[in-house]
C-alpha cells in the first residue's frame, strides 16, 4: 500500500472515530437539555401547580357563627358529587341568618367523590399565595369582609366576616363564590380575579 493510501485510511479512520465521538456528544447534550427542561417546569421547593392544588371539588361547606349569639350557628353546603358537567347538584342549602347581626364564618373545599374523602381546603391554604376566593352577597342582605390574608396582605377568602342588614329582607338574595388560581404569583393583586376558576358556586341567602 502506497503512502498516499495509508495517509487516505488514516484520515478516514480519525474522520469516522471524530464523527462518531460528536454524535455521542451531541446525544449527551440532548438528553441534557431535556432533562432540565422537564425539571424546570417545577420549582422543587414550592410546586404550586401540583395535581393536589387543582383537586376535584365537589363539596362546599360554608360555616356563620353569631358574635353575640353562641346558640346562632348556621351551616350550609353545596354539592355536585359527580363533577361540574354531569347530573345537575345533589344538594344546595339555603343560608338563613340574623338581621343586624354579624357572623365570623369559614368555608370549606372537598373531593368527596374519592374515599378517603379529600380536604382541598388544606391544599389551598398551603398554596394561598396563588388562591382567592371572591364573594358576592347581594347588597340588600349585607356585605362580607374577608379576614385572612397571604404572604403579601392579600385576601385568600377562606375566613370571612359578614354582618347583615339592619332589616329583614322580604326578598331572598344570594351568596356567590369563586374560587380562582393564579398560574404566578404576582397574577395575584387582591381585587382581580385569576384566569382559571376552580368552582363557582351560589347559595340562596335570607336575612329574617
Amino acid at each position: 500500500m502506497t503512502q498516499d493510501a495509508t495517509s487516505f485510511f488514516d484520515s478516514q479512520l480519525h474522520f469516522e472515530r471524530a464523527y462518531a465521538m460528536t454524535k455521542r456528544i451531541l446525544i449527551t447534550l440532548a438528553m441534557m437539555i431535556t432533562v432540565l427542561a422537564l425539571s424546570g417546569c417545577k420549582d422543587p421547593f414550592h410546586d404550586h401547580d401540583s395535581d393536589d392544588d387543582h383537586d376535584v371539588i365537589t363539596t362546599v361547606t360554608l360555616r356563620f357563627k353569631n358574635t353575640s349569639d353562641t346558640n346562632d350557628v348556621v351551616t350550609a353546603t353545596w354539592e355536585d358529587i359527580d363533577g361540574i358537567g354531569g347530573a345537575n347538584p345533589n344538594r344546595i342549602d339555603s343560608i338563613f341568618l340574623k338581621k343586624a347581626a354579624t357572623y365570623t364564618c369559614n368555608i370549606s373545599f372537598e373531593n368527596r367523590s374519592v374515599t378517603p374523602v379529600v380536604d382541598v381546603t388544606q391544599d389551598i391554604l398551603n398554596d394561598r399565595n396563588f388562591h382567592q376566593v371572591f364573594y358576592d352577597l347581594s347588597s340588600y342582605l349585607g356585605q362580607i369582609t374577608i379576614e385572612d390574608l397571604d404572604a403579601r396582605n392579600l385576601p385568600v377568602g377562606l375566613q370571612f366576616k359578614t354582618i347583615t342588614s339592619m332589616d329583614a329582607s322580604a326578598v331572598p338574595g344570594q351568596l356567590k363564590l369563586s374560587l380562582y388560581h393564579y398560574d404566578n404569583e404576582s397574577d395575584k393583586t387582591g381585587t382581580t380575579p385569576g384566569s382559571e376558576t376552580d368552582i363557582e358556586v351560589a347559595f340562596p341567602t335570607f336575612v329574617q
